[in-house]
């Protein structure tokens, strides 16, 4: 028997005790029983033949200001879903930033500022239906540094990555309206 085996207490190894197994048991039964309420209720996964996800890929036009965070939003949409060459749907959006400072140095200096973002969007069918709407928003935060070029820097990083949250969640208020509603509207 090395040293090692000798200093290593037991307990720090996985073993598989009754106790472990019954409660993996119970975790998979309850898991199963989740499922199968799900699928009672009509639940479609969302990438399955008929769910939203597969509707709207590559289905939607997308419209967004003519700005660099309309651009940006616009960018992380098509990444979500998908290029809109048919044009089956459009996406209305608006997209609006609103700057305030976050923290003030010892000195009085302004050292870190707050990006809130708002985007109104509506969901358009290929008759120009209203199909749903809604606001997306969130907030991030950059540090003003020393330089002119790396606070400008910062900045334009917080705003791209502001338009990937609120692209996200678009797209989650998109993903998640029914199946029903969504291939209903065609």
């Amino acid at each position: 028997m090395s040293w090692f085996n000798r200093a290593t207490p037991k307990s720090w190894f996985n073993h598989a005790t009754p106790t472990t197994r019954s409660n993996r048991l119970t975790r998979r039964l309850f898991a199963a029983g989740l499922l199968s309420l799900a699928a009672g209720c009509g639940f479609v996964p969302l990438y399955h033949a008929g769910g939203t996800g597969t509707a709207l890929s590559g289905q939607v036009l997308i419209t967004t200001p003519e700005t660099i965070e309309g651009y940006h939003l616009r960018a992380s949409l098509l990444t979500r879903l998908g290029p809109g060459e048919s044009g089956a749907y459009r996406l209305n959006s608006s997209f609006e930033i609103a700057e305030r400072t976050a923290a003030i140095g010892n000195d009085g200096a302004v050292i870190r500022y707050t990006l809130t973002g708002t985007a109104n969007w509506r969901f358009l069918g290929r008759t120009g239906a209203q199909i749903s709407s809604g606001t997306a928003s969130n907030f991030v935060s950059y540090s003003v540094s020393g330089t002119t070029v790396a606070t400008r820097t910062a900045r334009d990083d917080a705003t791209r990555r502001l338009a990937q949250l609120l692209a996200d969640l678009i797209a989650a208020q998109l993903l998640a309206l029914p199946p029903d509603l969504v291939t209903g509207a065609l």
